[in-house]
């Protein structure tokens, strides 16, 4: 199937990427704090890492190469790669449909992370963080121990 004649399939490969992207985790997280703790400058200059990082994982991910790098950096950046590139090409893909998934997630990855900068560097998220800052880190909380558990006990 090729993704150039099939627009349903690339959006959904999108929207995946958004919710996976999107979602809280380490880098998220780390662009939210230092947006409200240092200010929107170094949340944006972070947030161009995790860009990079990104990209960089969505083209190891596209070759194959991910696989043989699982067990560096952040395991939900890598295995939301793999699974997205597992969703949005199939054997037959071609260069066109990787250049497709490539580019339009690297665009959403700037739109993503940037925009947690600026969002979470204006005065009133900082303001309306700090009131809300127990309750969030205590959902987070739960919802991160919870999925730890599942893991564990998976295992066994």
């Amino acid at each position: 199937m090729h993704l150039r004649h099939n627009l349903s399939h690339l959006l959904l490969v999108y929207a995946a990427y958004v919710i996976a992207a999107g979602s809280p985790g380490p880098s998220t997280m780390r662009i939210m704090g230092t947006a409200m703790h240092q200010g929107r400058q170094a949340a944006l200059a972070l947030a161009a890492g995790v860009v990079t990082v990104s990209v960089f994982w969505d083209v190891m991910a596209a070759t194959g190469v991910s696989a043989l790098l699982a067990s560096y950096g952040n395991p939900k950046s890598i295995l939301a790669w793999i699974a997205l590139v597992t969703l949005g090409l199939g054997p037959d893909a071609s260069a066109t449909d990787v250049i497709l998934i490539l580019a339009g997630c690297a665009v959403l990855s700037v739109t993503i992370f940037c925009g947690y900068a600026v969002v979470f560097s204006t005065q009133p998220m900082v303001r309306m963080y700090r009131r809300a800052r127990r309750g969030i880190e205590g959902v987070l909380a739960v919802s991160f121990g919870y999925a730890g558990l599942r893991l564990l006990l998976s295992r066994n």
